[in-house]
């Protein structure tokens, strides 16, 4: 199993915050989990969450997912970073992260209600992304998360 981190860093008040989870919402599949990622909580860099390899870039703010960064890992898994303010240059495909590089300023770009991060992970199988659930992929990670107060009213965890 590959050392894995955080992708975020605490809020103000020193919590990780998931504020949407990985499922059906609003009818349509999420394949993520947001995080809190905002300017207010100073907490608006973005992490890889393994060593791999940067694999797809887009600094354009306009499309749905905004700016985004995708990252291969070992075993076909790859994990996305979407609705980023900035990409530093150096972030282009072949690049080598280590878990914990900086990779993304988070934001709002692209089809996005506040600034956040969404997260996803999965696995590519014949040049597809078959997406898998963050919190049960990265159990070690994202254990470390809370829900915001708006998703443990509607939870049933």
């Amino acid at each position: 199993r590959p050392y894995a981190t955080r992708p975020t860093d605490p809020d103000t008040s020193g919590d990780l915050v998931i504020t949407s989870m990985y499922g059906v919402r609003g009818g349509d599949m999420h394949e993520g989990i947001d995080l809190r990622a905002r300017n207010l909580d100073q907490n608006t860099n973005v992490y890889t969450v393994m060593d791999g390899t940067i694999a797809k870039v887009d600094d354009d703010p306009s499309g749905g997912a905004g700016r985004y960064v995708f990252v291969n890992h070992e075993g076909g898994l790859q994990t996305r970073y979407f609705h980023g303010a900035s990409i530093p240059e150096r972030i282009q495909p072949g690049f080598k992260v280590q878990a914990g590089d900086m990779i993304m300023v988070a934001g709002q770009s692209g089809n996005s209600r506040g600034p956040h991060l969404h997260f996803e992970i999965g696995k590519i199988d014949d040049g597809k992304f078959a997406s898998m659930d963050p919190m049960k992929a990265l159990p070690d990670v994202f254990g470390q998360y809370v829900l915001d107060d708006d998703l443990l009213l509607q939870s049933s965890f």
